[in-house]
């Protein structure tokens, strides 16, 4: 077990198609105030040891981060600076009680995007809010939340407020909340009787009632300290299984084949599935698919053709699968497919 892996004080570094195993700090980022320090993580597998450890801890007003379609199984969480877009990945088996923290508190400049991510077995909780994010945007959207296996102790998302929510810049839209005994837990705000609104609705809780969705959040109807009300009633019905992330307001690009970031346009139904499923690409004649378990298993891989390919799910066990989709030119899909009987 190593105590720095890479570091970066401060210069910029990709890192992509790499495997890091039993280390603590693998790529740790410091001193980042006064010049700038770009990481970009693509690609990549980071698997925790004996004392789980960070795939990324980078810091400071000119610190970005960009990771995209990696793994992160037996670590802790994320420690990053104001920049950072996160797409693509699997984070699995959080190693204790850390998740991935933002500090909005003592900062003025920033993005935050976590985009199309699965976030799989936590025991504690998955992203943390401290502060509050009036002056910089945070945006939590297309991801999954599921504490399978595990026995859970905090929330999918945990905000620590520090004065009301103004601005509207905090947005979370389009997530799965599925398995997990709170979803949205709201502290403080320091403004009584007096709250602001989150909207929620434009999410899907898992088919839970309105009644169980009130007892997994937190807010000002529970505490009129609070300076956030969370408004889900009327969410979605269907979970979300498209791959839409949000646009970045920066754009740290070292690959040389642009191609690998264009999205193809693809849709999967009937959505939960029991034996058969449906995958179309309008205007393709063939695409490479591979359908894989929340393990990383492949469950199936095959060549689609005539803009459409309907695949056999009855001997699959019921649960969360991905399919993921790409074409010649590296224009790629990934869809959530929920397998139920």
């Amino acid at each position: 077990n190593t105590i720095y892996t890479i570091t970066l004080s401060p210069i910029s570094l990709l890192i992509s198609n790499c495997r890091f195993e039993n280390v603590y700090y693998t790529v740790y980022g410091m001193n980042a105030n006064s010049d700038t320090c770009l990481l970009r993580l693509e690609k990549s597998v980071f698997l925790g040891g004996r004392d789980g450890g960070y795939a990324a801890y980078i810091f400071g007003n000119y610190a970005f981060l960009e990771m995209d379609e990696c793994l992160v199984s037996r670590m802790y969480g994320f420690y990053f600076g104001n920049y950072a877009t996160l797409t693509r990945n699997r984070f699995e088996h959080w190693a204790s009680n850390s998740g991935m923290r933002i500090n909005t508190g003592s900062h003025n400049r920033g993005r935050i995007i976590i985009s199309c991510n699965e976030f799989y077995s936590f025991k504690s909780h998955v992203i943390e809010i401290m502060g509050t994010p009036n002056t910089f945007p945070i945006i939590i959207n297309h991801n999954t939340f599921d504490s399978a296996g595990t026995i859970m102790s905090g929330a999918h998302i945990r905000l620590t407020l520090f004065s009301r929510l103004m601005n509207g810049k905090l947005k979370i839209y389009s997530n799965n909340f599925l398995r997990g005994d709170q979803t949205v837990w709201i502290t403080g705000g320091n403004s009584p009787g007096n709250a602001d609104t989150l909207d929620l609705r434009n999410n899907y809780f898992g088919g839970r009632s309105t009644a169980q969705i009130n007892a997994s959040i937190n807010d000002f109807t529970d505490d009129i300290t609070v300076a956030l009300a969370v408004k889900h009633q009327n969410g979605l019905s269907n979970l979300v299984n498209d791959c839409q992330a949000a646009d970045t307001a920066f754009d740290f690009r070292m690959q040389t084949n642009p191609a690998i970031s264009q999205a193809m346009v693809a849709s999967l139904y009937p959505n939960p599935a029991a034996d058969f499923f449906t995958l179309e690409y309008p205007g393709l004649t063939a695409v490479d698919i591979q359908v894989h378990n929340v393990s990383g298993q492949i469950v199936y891989q095959g060549r689609g053709s005539a803009g459409k390919q309907t695949l056999n799910c009855s001997g699959l066990l019921p649960g969360l699968y991905i399919a993921s989709l790409r074409d010649e030119q590296g224009r790629a899909a990934q869809l959530k497919l929920l397998v139920q009987r």
